[in-house]
């Protein structure tokens, strides 16, 4: 019986008596949607009517009866009129009303009745109106025909999702609402375990969930009281009862609703099936990280440690991240959470409740102990579970389909590559819940399931694995602590690069592991100082320093001198000890990445090194580990968990309490270290004195911290004592004046006893221009080397060498020891013969270079003199540019250039042809040497070029550079590029021979060779680009040439293609390197140029994605999609057909691309 019917039933009663009042009141409350003037008249002072409906033709009466029978109907229509005339109320019109069944004949007799009181009867209401009425209105239904039923099969989705974290806004499902509420079509939304089917079923609009128990009879109640748009059917995998009960009501009494139901996607086809008709099937995907922490921050989770282990845990799932960020934030149950004990039993749960058997959830465990495996590894499985294969796939593939297992397909193949085989790998993620789920199987109280040592028999290859869930439970407390071998342990160091983690995991298990992990660590650092692998012994440290800088609960200072007992025996390079140092240290200072500093842990490390003597830690080392422990500030740099792709850096600085006592603990070691230290090692300890000095200042330190007054005043406490403890130790120049630089704000500094030296480090940035600082420290210097003319040269010579080294000990800005030399080359008192030859017997020949000038151009230098120059390696290039650029003695310039060889090309490009002498250029074009030559015509049409003063070229240029051969090796491409130029603008003819010797002696170009053409292959002409391509016909490289020389030119392509002589193929040219690499076409353009040949459209597309692209592979693949649908487009049918194939391959792609890009924003910055 259905609504209808009920009412129709309960109308009929004779015996169920209705409210009379309450039955007027709810037609007039009816009647006003009709008739909205309508005024009720309460019973008494009717004067026969119920109503008035006064219009502008005058009153229309209202007259309402309960009565069932028609007897009843007619007797109130005919004595409410009787009584309106007795009572003078004139009425025109007049609407009847009753719960009698009026049928077309008796409708005439009541309008037969009005009319003889005059009245025109304008509708009559029956029976069936109020049924109709109480079918669409429950309220009127309870209240008259106490047809009870408040909502209690549905759910208005606002208190479905109000019951937690109401505020929340909805975040990544633009796109999914807007399709969602554009179909008209019933819609089942899958989705993983917690991605948030039902947060997105409740977002649309006018949605009631369909609770899981309720009163059938009561549905279709709800249904009509609610009138819901959507009726939404949550976990609809076991409901399929609850969907056919819709489907028949909607059907049944023609209701208007939509059917919304929600599943995991192993039951998407299931549900899908309970319907009779085509139904919209939408995937409700996980969240990106970006989007996790846009619910998650406002809920209060900010701590960088927590939001991170938060988005581990729920790998992108909105709902599993709430009921964790419920967890921390109501019940303080962090362990929970962090162990992933919480998501372990949230997808219990799910295993529980879904068509998942017993054994499925057995068969998890077992997965998760073996970390990956995959479909080879099924009889194995199977034999261990007692099952048949069949089932064991059924059940793995039911988990893939639920989204506990990440499953990826491969081709693989043990032999060749013709007998490859598909193979589908598996692997249960996040790895904290696999290793809970492993932990509760295998390592909890509960029974064994099957023996571990039974699993690492079947399954040798996953000994690891099993290993790493054995730290996992033991760190977690469990009571069932199996030993681990050592031998476990020995194979994890085999492979550093994936075990990292689980070896710092095991070794900070306890001191018993920590005993064997160190004990293995000797034995792999000895093993490679006997291999002398210098770069492995590193890796091998870095992961001590990460072991060490994790402190043992019960001796926290027993790790810091295993680390610093080992680390001050190893043989390494400086650079890398100093890296291992530096990320041990900031490991102790910030334990967890964005997490706060611990000064404690520091403080120990602090008392621990102080009391190392030379023996355990060399002056080197202590001076690195000083460097950072003393740090007042520092950085700390981290992925940003809910920023996928993005780095976060913080600096700290330490609070004064601090900074007192980490200084107060390292202090008693400085007086006796810092005075056995060489200049070099405490110019470094000066960085962390001029550190102190900046914060005692306040100024600003890196990425814009600034120091509170507290903080300085401390600051400044250390600084001066650091500052009284180094100041006696200072034996160097170059230290002194470091250490006035840095303490200079606190108004201390050391006087400087050596004159020459503070005139060449005098810079004053701050009040001078450099050329008054120059002009400054000139006559600075000039007043320092002024007594040393009494004696001979050698006396400043001895004192310049000692110089030297102090100034390349200097790191601060300084004139160096050339501007010394040049001071003496300006002094004309001075014989400068006789100071460059005493320069040259202490080496400073490149530096005397000046003097040597000076005596050139005074003719006053010997050939024996200059050769001397020309025999010292750092002297060579200053002799050979002095007599070039100054002599007029002939004799010395083709002495000079008969002693240059090929080798001396460099030197001779480095010098503008403009400053030589002609006599120098002409000698230079008379070499013997043809690279001389050749050099010194490519450096003077390059100067015509260049300065834009071409000129006719001289018989001698045009000879030299027939032998002219541009190298890419050279440290002046540039200049040989523009050389080239000028000839492919003036010279053409001559430019053929250069280019036909070049392809020559060049068997396979790189593009950095042809690089130095460009400039000339896109200044020529199209009769020029011919003839050098020509020149390329019988070189292995003839396609990179052809590209290189076309420059671009898609006209001049398309025609040397057109030719019936031109032999590349459109493979050859579509593979060649320098298109690949160095040339940038259309596609429509390359479609173009290669048209004659017939390409493939296929062929064609291979070229889209080549050389290099910024952004997302869908931002690349857009832009080609872009370009061929603009190709698709054309009236050329050949172009047309070459774009609708491309559209149609790279729309396939584009979504590809979509996916994987929206998984790995899913994963975040770290694959878990």
């Amino acid at each position: 019986m259905n609504l209808m019917e009920r009412i129709q039933k309960k109308l009929a009663d004779e015996n169920f008596e209705i409210n009379t009042n309450d039955f007027e009141q709810y037609v007039i409350t009816h009647l006003s949607k009709i008739y909205p003037s309508v005024v009720p008249i309460p019973g008494g002072s009717d004067s026969g009517l119920d109503g008035e409906i006064p219009t502008m033709a005058g009153i229309t009466g209202a007259v309402i009866t309960s009565s069932r029978e028609w007897k009843g109907a007619r007797a109130n229509l005919q004595g409410s009129l009787n009584s309106a005339r007795i009572h003078g109320l004139k009425v025109e019109r007049v609407v009847a009303v009753s719960l009698a069944n009026i049928n077309r004949s008796k409708r005439e007799k009541l309008n037969e009745i009005a009319e003889e009181f005059g009245v025109v009867l304008v509708e009559v209401y029956d029976r069936n109106w109020f049924a109709n009425e109480a079918y669409w209105h429950p309220e009127t239904r309870r209240k008259i025909l106490r047809i009870e039923g408040n909502l209690s099969a549905l759910v208005d989705s606002s208190g479905r999702r109000g019951r937690k974290h109401p505020e929340l806004p909805t975040v990544g499902r633009d796109d999914l609402m807007k399709t969602l509420n554009d179909l008209n079509d019933d819609l089942v939304l899958f989705g993983v375990p917690g991605a948030g089917k039902t947060h997105v079923a409740g977002e649309l609009e006018d949605s009631y969930f369909l609770n899981e128990i309720y009163d059938v009879n009561l549905l279709l109640d709800d249904l009509l009281e609610a009138t819901p748009k959507y009726v939404v059917v949550d976990d609809a995998g076991a409901r399929s009862r609850d969907i056919e009960a819709l489907l028949q009501l909607r059907a049944q009494e023609r209701l208007r609703f939509q059917i919304v139901t929600t599943c995991w996607p192993h039951e998407k086809d299931k549900v899908k099936n309970c319907f009779d008709k085509n139904i919209e099937v939408v995937e409700v995907t996980r969240l990106t990280v970006d989007e996790m922490g846009l619910i998650l921050r406002p809920c209060g989770i900010n701590r960088a440690v927590v939001l991170q282990r938060i988005l581990d845990l729920s790998d992108g799932r909105p709902a599993w991240a709430l009921n964790l960020v419920d967890l921390v934030t109501e019940k303080d149950d962090w362990e929970t959470v962090w162990t992933g004990q919480a998501s372990r039993e949230v997808i219990d749960t799910f295993l529980q409740d879904s068509s998942i058997t017993p054994s499925g959830q057995k068969l998890l465990g077992l997965l998760s102990l073996l970390g990956d495996f995959d479909n080879y590894d099924f009889q194995k499985l199977a034999q261990l579970l007692g099952m048949t294969e069949i089932d064991l796939e059924k059940q793995v593939r039911g988990l893939a389909k639920s989204g506990l297992l990440d499953a990826e397909r491969s081709l693989q193949s043990s032999n060749n590559w013709e007998d490859l085989q598909e193979v589908i790998s598996f692997n249960v993620r996040p790895e904290p819940i696999a290793m809970n789920f492993a932990m509760f199987e295998y390592f909890s109280d509960e029974t064994i399931w099957p023996g571990v040592n039974r699993i690492k028999e079947l399954f040798p290859d996953h000994v690891l694995q099993v290993a790493k869930a054995q730290v996992f439970s033991q760190a977690m407390g469990t009571t069932v602590r199996s030993p681990i071998k050592k031998s476990d342990i020995e194979v994890a160091f085999e492979n550093l690069h994936d075990n990292k983690n689980f070896l710092v995991n095991y070794a900070n298990l306890g001191k018993r592991e920590f005993s064997v992990f160190c004990e293995i660590m000797k034995e792999k650092l000895g093993e490679l100082d006997e291999a002398k692998s210098a770069n492995e012994k590193v890796i091998f440290l870095d992961l001590l320093s990460n072991v060490c800088a994790v402190p043992l609960r019960t001796n926290p200072g027993l790790k810091y001198s295993k680390f610093l007992s080992l680390i001050g025996s190893q043989q390494i390079r400086e650079s890398d000890a100093e890296s291992i140092i530096r990320e041990f240290v900031s490991a102790v200072r910030v334990p967890i990445p964005g997490d706060s500093p611990d000064g404690d842990q520091l403080l120990i490390l602090a008392k621990t090194v102080s009391r190392c003597t030379r023996e355990d830690l060399d002056d080197e080392t202590w001076a690195m580990f000083a460097g950072e422990i003393l740090k007042p500030y520092f950085d700390s740099c981290f992925m940003t968990p809910d920023k996928y792709r993005q780095i976060e850096i913080r600096t700290y600085t330490w609070g004064p309490k601090e900074m007192e006592q980490i200084y107060k603990n390292f202090a008693p070691c400085l007086d006796v270290r810092l005075k056995k230290l060489c200049p070099l090692l405490q110019l470094s300890f000066l960085k962390i004195l001029n550190e102190w000095v900046q914060v005692s200042c306040a100024n600003r330190v890196s990425y814009g911290g600034k120091a509170s007054k507290e903080q300085s005043k401390v600051a400044e406490k250390v600084a001066r004592d650091l500052a009284e403890k180094i100041a006696p130790c200072i034996r160097s120049s170059a230290v002194r004046k470091t250490y006035n630089n840095a303490v200079e704000m606190l108004g201390i500094v050391l006087d400087e006893p050596d004159q020459l030296f503070s005139a060449l480090t005098s810079f004053n940035w701050k009040q001078s221009s450099y050329e008054e600082n120059v002009t400054l420290c000139e006559e600075q210097i000039n007043l320092a080397i002024t007594p040393y003319f009494s004696n001979p040269p050698e006396g400043l010579m001895s004192r310049i060498k000692q110089l030297n080294s102090e100034l390349q000990l200097y790191k601060g800005m300084n004139l160096g020891i050339g501007f010394i030399f040049r001071a003496l080359a300006k002094n004309k008192k001075l014989d400068h013969r006789e100071w460059f030859l005493s320069a040259l017997e202490f080496g400073f020949g490149k530096q005397a270079a000046s003097l040597l000038e000076e005596s050139v151009k005074n003719d006053n230098v010997s050939r024996s003199e200059v050769q001397r120059f020309l025999d010292i390696r750092g002297s060579r290039e200053g002799a050979i540019i002095s007599v070039l650029s100054f002599s007029e003695n002939p004799v010395l310039v083709y002495f000079v250039v008969g002693e240059m060889t090929a080798s001396d090309v460099e030197i001779l490009e480095a010098v503008d042809v403009r400053n030589m002498t002609s006599l120098a250029r002409e000698a230079l074009l008379k070499s013997k040497v043809p690279e001389i030559r050749a050099a010194t015509a490519a450096m003077s049409v390059f100067s015509m070029e260049f300065h834009n003063s071409p000129k006719p070229l001289s018989d001698d240029l045009r000879e030299a550079l027939l032998v002219y051969i541009p190298s890419a090796n050279s440290s002046v491409r540039y200049e040989h590029s523009l050389a080239l130029k000028f000839l492919a603008k003036n010279e053409p003819v001559i430019l053929v021979k250069v280019f036909a010797r070049f392809v020559r002696v060049t068997d396979l170009p790189v593009s950095a060779q042809l690089d130095l053409w460009r400039e000339a292959f896109q200044a020529a002409n199209p009769a020029l680009r011919t003839l050098l391509w020509e020149e390329t016909r019988n070189s292995p490289a003839t396609v990179d040439y052809f590209w290189a020389i076309g420059s671009g030119d898609v006209r001049w392509l398309s025609e040397e293609v057109q030719r019936v002589s031109f032999a590349p193929t459109v493979r050859e040219l579509l593979l060649s390197h320098e298109l690949q690499i160095c040339q940038t076409f259309s596609i429509e353009d390359l479609a173009k140029i290669l048209r004659p040949l017939d390409p493939s459209p296929y062929d064609l597309l291979s070229y889209c994605e080549l050389g290099v692209h910024t952004g997302e592979r869908s931002d690349v693949i857009q832009s080609i999609l872009s370009e061929l649908d603009r190709m698709a487009k054309s009236d050329d049918e050949y172009l047309s057909n070459i774009g609708r194939v491309g559209v149609k391959f790279y729309e396939k792609q584009l979504q590809e691309a979509f996916l994987a890009e929206r998984e790995a924003a899913i994963r975040g910055n770290y694959q878990r």
